[in-house]
């Protein structure tokens, strides 16, 4: 199981976590739900990064979970 947390990505008054099965999938699911909760966020870091490279963070925070 491969988890991320919303506080792992810079809000921590949010206690979601993505869990899947897969670290990229992880990722996707984080993405939805920063696109569903924290839109004006999710803005402003693209401002700063790409796609890419807003990817390429959220995958580094994830974690394996035993």
């Amino acid at each position: 199981m491969f988890t991320l947390a919303c506080k792992d990505l810079g809000t921590p008054e949010c206690g979601y976590i993505a869990k899947e099965d897969d670290s990229e999938k992880a990722v996707h699911t984080m993405l939805r739900h920063a696109q569903e909760t924290h839109a004006d966020k999710l803005e402003e870091l693209s401002r700063k990064m790409n796609e890419k490279e807003i990817f390429e963070l959220m995958l580094s925070k994830v974690r394996k979970e035993p």
